[in-house]
C-alpha cells in the first residue's frame, strides 16, 4: 500500500507542476476543472496499468530457473536455513511506518466526519426554505455564506446590502448547479486515503481556488467587476468557512481578482494541455515496465502454504500429527484402533492403485521418480488445497492430482476431542517394470499379449508393465505367510511360472526357486487364486500363453535398530570446533550444503533426454559416522540416482548421531532435484552459455560453485532472525522470486510463498541487498532469468526445563505380550503415550495427581498379533504437552 501511494504521488506531482507552471494561470476554467479532476484518477490508475499487456510477448526473453533445493531428514534442510540466535535483533521500520500511516487514516477520517457533523448539524437547525433548484437553509449560528450540493448556507447575523446580497447568492448558485460539492468531497476522501501525500492538499487547493474563479465568472456575467471586487475586499475579513464547503471567500483573494481582470486567454494557449500526453506516456513506460506481463513472466500466486507443524491460516490451524488422526473410509466398522488405521491405509493404497494410470508421455519419455503430493483432510473429511510438492513432470503430477481430488471424503482427524485440519503428504512413485524386456520374451508370437483386470484398455509396452504391476501388487496383498516363516527371518526372491488359459484362468503354476517354511504352498495358491485375465490373442483368437520368470521378493530380516529421530542428531563433520548448539547444527548443515553443489553433477544423459525430478536418497549414519545401506528411495532414472549415490558415497566420516549418550545408527533422507532450464529442457547448451550466478568468482575455475558458495556466504551473514516471528515461534519457509536482469541487477523480487511475522520482509531485504549478478546467457546474448530462491527459518530446540529422574523399560527388546515402564519425574500432572514409528498414537494414559515417586505401569497387547516387527516409541510429557523422554522399545 505505501509503494502504491509514492508512486501514486510522484504522478500527482508531475501533474501539478505541469498545471502550476503553465495551465493555472490562463482563463479555460472549465478545461482546468477536468484536468485537475482527470489527472487525480489517472495518477491513481497508472502505477497499476501494466504496458505489456499491449505489447507482443517475446518468449525467450526470460528464462526460468530454480535453484535446487536439498533437505535432510527431519530437519527440512533447503537452501538457506536460518537459526535464531539470541542476539539477532531488527527493528521492524515497515511495520512501524505501517502503523503510523493506519493512524493517520484514522484522525484524516475522524476529521472528515466531523466537517459532515457540522454541515449536518446546521442543516437540522435551519429554517428550510425552497427556491428554484436548490433549499435556502437560514441559520441562527454565525459563519459565512457557503453551499453544499443543492444546500444554500446562510447565517441569521450575516447583513449585507441587497445588491452584495444578490451577487454572494449568484456566486454560491454557481457553486450548486456546477456540482462543485461533488468534486470536493472525493479530494476529501482521497484526503483520507492519501493523508500523507502532499500533493492531494495542494490539488485540492487548487480545485477550490478554480471552483471560484469558475463561481466568479458565474456572478460576472451579471454584475460590474469593480463592485464585485469591492465587495470581496469588505467581506475578506468575515470568517472562516468550513473545511469541506465552497464559500464566496475561501480562496486567496488576490488571485480571484488577478484573474478577474485578466484578458481571455487565446486558442493558442489551449496547445499548452497536450505537453500533459508525453507527461502521461513517461509515466506509464517507468511504472508499467516494472509490472509483470502475463506471459512472459507468469502471475503470482500467492501459495502461502508453509509445511510446518501447525499454520496459523484464515480456515483455521492447520496440523500434521493429532490425537486421532484421518483415516480414509471403509474402516469404520473395525474397533481396534490399530488394525483400522492398518485397513484404512490398505485402502487408500488400493483406491491409488485402482485409479492411476501410467501417463503415456511419462512412459515413452522413459520417466520415473517419486511425486509427492501435499493435500489438507478438512474438519468435514473433504480434500482440499492439494499441490504437488515433489515433481518429475511428463503428466505424472497431474495424474497424481486428479485422483486425490477423485478420494472420496475421508474420516476427519481429532484434537482434543474436536475434528481439526490435517495436512497430508502422500508419496506416489512412477517406476517403470524391470521386468518388461523379460516380459516380452513371453508375449513372441502373440499380437496381443494378456492383460491383468484394469489393463486391459491399454496396448502395447503400457499394456504389459500394468499387468505385470497390478499382478504382483494382488500377490503381495492376498498371499499370507505363516508366523514361523516371518519369525525364521526368511528372505528370498521367488521366481513364478504359470499359463494363462484362452478364457483367461490361470493354471499351471510352478515355482522355480523355494522358500520353504509353507511359503511356497501359499504363493502358488495366491497365483491360482487371481482373477480372470484377458486372455493373449493371436490372429484375431484367444489363445494361450505361458508366462515365464516373474519375480516375486519377500524379506523378513530383522536389521539392528536405525533411528530417525535422537537426543543428538549427526552432524556433517568441519563444525567440531564450534560449542553452541544451534550454531553447530547451522554450521554442520552449511557445510553439507556445500558439499552437495560442489560434487553433484548434472548427467549428459539427463541433460540430453530432458530428464527433471527430485531423486532421493536414503542412507544410514553409523556408530563411526560412516555412510551405509545408501539406497534411492525415489528414482528419475538417466544417470541422476547413479550420481547421487555416487555424491553420498563420497561423504567423509560424520560426528554420529546420540540415544542417551551412546552412538546409534541414525537414517537421512536426502532430496537431491535435478532442474533444467525450462526453455530448452532437451536442447545442448550453447558454448558459452550459462545461467546467472553469484559475482566475485570471475577468476574460479569453476564458478557455479564458487557463486554457490559465495550466496550462501552473504545470505548467512545478512540474513536476521526477526524478533517478532521469535517471540510467536514462527519458523517455516518463505520462498522469494527475482528477475536477473541482462545487467546482471536484481529486479522485481517478491514473496511468493510466505509465513508472516516479518520473515518474509527479512528474506526480500536480503535479495534486494544482493550485489549485481553475472547475467545469464543464453544464444551468446545476455537475457532476463527468473529465479526462486527458498529462505528456512528454524527456531533452535530448547531442552525441557522438567527432568525426568528415571525412565526404563523392560523387557527392551520386547514381545507381543508387552512390557512394564519405569518412571520417575517431578511431581504433577503427567501423560505417558506410546505412538508407532509413523508418529500415530497407539495408546496414552494420563496421570493429574502423580505424586513424583518412583511408578511401573504395565503395557499389554499394544502390538498387532503378527506385527512382530513393528517398533515403537513410550514417552513421557509433561502438563502442557511437551515430550520429557523418550525411548524406543525394539520387539523380537
Amino acid at each position: 500500500m505505501l509503494s502504491y501511494i509514492l508512486k501514486v504521488t510522484l504522478c500527482w506531482s508531475l501533474f501539478y507542476l505541469l498545471y502550476q507552471a503553465w495551465l493555472s494561470k490562463e482563463t479555460f476554467f472549465s478545461v482546468n476543472r477536468w484536468y485537475l479532476l482527470g489527472t487525480v484518477l489517472l495518477s491513481l490508475a497508472i502505477p497499476a496499468i501494466d504496458i505489456q499487456w499491449f505489447i507482443p510477448v517475446q518468449e525467450e526473453s526470460t528464462l526460468v530457473y530454480y535453484l535446487q533445493p536439498i533437505t535432510i531428514g527431519v530437519d527440512q534442510l533447503e537452501n538457506v536455513i536460518f537459526t535464531a540466535s539470541t542476539d539477532s535483533k531488527t527493528i521492524n521500520w515497515w511495520a512501524g511506518l505501517t502503523l503510523v500511516y493506519w493512524i493517520g487514516v484514522v484522525v484524516a477520517l475522524f476529521r472528515f466526519g466531523y466537517g459532515l457533523f457540522s454541515i449536518n448539524h446546521l442543516y437540522l437547525k435551519g429554517e428550510k426554505i425552497v427556491q428554484q433548484g436548490y433549499h435556502f437553509v437560514s441559520t441562527p449560528t454565525p459563519h459565512v455564506p457557503f453551499s453544499f450540493f443543492k444546500n444554500l448556507f446562510w447565517s441569521k447575523t450575516f447583513e449585507v446590502a441587497e445588491t452584495d446580497r444578490q451577487s454572494i447568492l449568484r456566486h454560491e448558485e454557481a457553486h450548486i448547479f456546477q456540482w462543485h460539492s461533488l468534486d470536493i468531497i472525493f479530494l476529501e476522501i482521497l484526503g483520507v486515503i492519501f493523508w500523507c501525500s502532499p500533493f492531494i492538499y495542494l490539488y485540492k487547493k487548487a480545485v477550490k481556488t478554480n471552483h471560484e474563479y469558475l463561481a466568479d465568472n458565474f456572478v460576472l456575467a451579471h454584475a460590474s467587476r469593480k463592485k464585485y471586487g469591492r465587495l470581496l475586499l469588505r467581506q475578506s475579513q468575515s470568517g472562516m468557512p468550513i473545511a469541506i464547503t465552497n464559500s464566496l471567500f475561501s480562496s486567496q483573494l488576490k488571485q480571484r481578482i488577478v484573474m478577474m481582470t485578466k484578458t481571455k486567454s487565446t486558442k493558442t494557449a489551449s496547445l499548452k494541455y497536450l505537453f500533459g500526453l508525453p507527461l502521461m506516456a513517461l509515466m506509464l513506460l517507468a511504472f508499467s515496465f516494472g509490472q509483470k506481463a502475463p506471459e512472459l513472466q507468469g502471475r503470482i500466486h500467492p501459495v502461502y502454504k508453509s509445511k510446518i507443524a501447525v499454520d496459523t491460516l484464515p480456515h483455521g490451524e492447520i496440523f500434521k500429527v493429532v490425537e486421532e488422526m484421518p483415516q480414509f473410509p471403509g474402516c469404520e466398522e473395525v474397533a481396534d484402533p490399530g488394525k483400522r488405521n492398518l485397513c484404512s491405509q490398505k485402502k487408500m493404497l488400493a483406491f491409488i492403485y485402482e485409479n492411476v494410470k501410467y501417463p503415456k508421455e511419462a512412459r515413452e519419455a522413459g520417466t520415473e521418480g517419486m511425486v509427492v503430493v501435499s493435500f489438507i483432510v478438512e474438519k468435514d473429511g473433504s480434500i482440499a488445497d492439494a499441490e504437488i510438492v515433489r515433481s518429475i513432470g511428463s503428466g505424472c503430477d497431474e495424474e497424481v492430482l486428479r485422483v486425490v481430488y477423485l478420494m472420496p471424503n475421508w474420516k476427519p482427524g481429532k484434537q482434543n476431542g474436536k475434528k481439526v485440519r490435517v495436512h497430508y503428504n502422500l508419496p506416489v512413485k512412477f517406476k517403470l517394470d524391470d521386468d518388461s524386456k523379460k516380459i516380452e520374451k513371453n508375449y513372441l508370437g502373440i499380437d496381443i499379449p494378456p492383460a491383468f483386470q484394469g489393463c486391459e484398455h491399454l496396448s502395447g509396452n503400457e499394456r504389459q508393465a500394468c499387468t505385470s504391476k497390478m499382478a504382483k501388487h494382488f500377490i503381495a496383498q492376498n498371499v499370507n505367510f505363516s508366523e514361523k516363516a516371518v519369525k525364521e527371518s526368511i528372505s528370498d526372491i521367488l521366481l513364478a511360472n504359470f499359463t494363462i488359459g484362452a478364457d483367461g484362468i490361470v493354471k499351471d503354476v510352478e515355482l522355480e526357486q523355494r522358500l520353504g517354511n509353507g511359503c511356497d504352498e501359499e504363493v502358488i495358491r495366491t497365483i491360482k487364486n487371481m482373477p480372470k485375465w484377458t486372455p493373449a490373442e493371436k490372429g484375431g483368437k484367444p489363445t494361450e500363453v505361458v508366462f515365464h520368470g516373474m519375480q516375486l521378493k519377500f524379506d523378513f530380516r530383522s536389521e539392528p535398530h536405525v533411528f530417525k529421530v535422537v537426543d543428538e542428531m549427526p552432524l556433517f563433520p568441519g563444525c567440531e570446533e564450534v560449542t553452541e548448539i544451534g550454531k553447530r547444527n547451522l554450521c554442520s548443515q552449511k557445510k553439507l550444503l556445500t558439499f552437495i553443489y560442489e560434487n553433484v553433477k548434472y548427467p549428459k544423459e539427463a541433460r540430453e533426454a530432458g530428464i527433471e525430478g527430485m531423486a532421493v536418497v536414503r542412507f544410514v549414519v553409523e556408530k563411526d559416522g560412516s555412510i551405509a545401506d545408501a539406497e534411492i528411495v525415489r528414482s528419475i532414472g538417466s544417470g541422476c540416482d547413479e550420481e547421487v549415490l555416487r555424491v553420498v558415497y563420497l561423504m567423509p566420516n560424520w560426528t554420529p548421531g546420540k540415544q542417551e549418550g551412546k552412538p546409534v545408527r541414525v537414517q537421512f533422507n536426502l532430496p537431491v532435484r535435478f532442474k533444467l532450464d525450462s526453455e530448452a529442457p532437451s536442447n545442448k547448451k550453447i558454448a558459452g552459455d550459462h545461467m546467472p550466478r553469484f559475482a566475485a568468482c570471475d577468476d574460479a575455475d569453476d564458478k557455479t560453485k564458487c557463486a554457490n558458495s559465495k550466496m550462501f556466504d552473504f545470505i548467512l551473514k545478512n540474513l536476521k532472525y526477526p524478533e517478532t516471528a521469535k517471540e510467536d515461534g514462527v519458523e517455516g519457509m518463505v520462498v522469494v522470486k527475482f528477475k536477473v536482469a541482462t545487467d546482471g541487477a536484481i529486479q522485481e523480487a517478491e514473496v511468493i510463498k510466505g509465513i508472516g511475522s516479518s520473515c518474509d520482509e527479512e528474506a526480500l531485504r536480503v535479495v534486494n541487498l544482493m550485489p549485481n549478478w553475472v547475467a545469464g546467457v543464453k544464444g551468446g546474448k545476455a537475457v532476463n532469468v527468473e529465479m526462486k530462491l527458498p529462505f528456512k527459518f528454524a527456531l533452535p530446540q530448547k531442552a525441557p526445563a522438567q527432568k525426568v529422574e528415571v525412565f526404563e523399560v523392560y523387557p527392551n527388546p520386547s514381545s507381543e505380550n508387552g512390557f512394564t515402564l519405569k518412571y520417575q519425574t517431578k511431581a504433577g500432572p503427567i501423560r505417558l503415550r506410546i505412538t508407532d514409528m509413523a508418529g500415530r498414537e497407539r495408546s496414552r494414559i494420563p496421570i493429574e495427581d502423580y505424586d513424583g515417586t518412583v511408578q511401573e505401569v504395565r503395557f499389554d497387547w499394544v502390538f498387532q498379533k503378527n506385527a512382530t516387527r513393528e517398533n515403537v516409541v513410550v514417552s513421557i510429557l509433561d502438563e502442557n504437552g511437551k515430550v520429557l523422554k523418550s525411548t524406543t522399545v525394539v520387539i523380537q
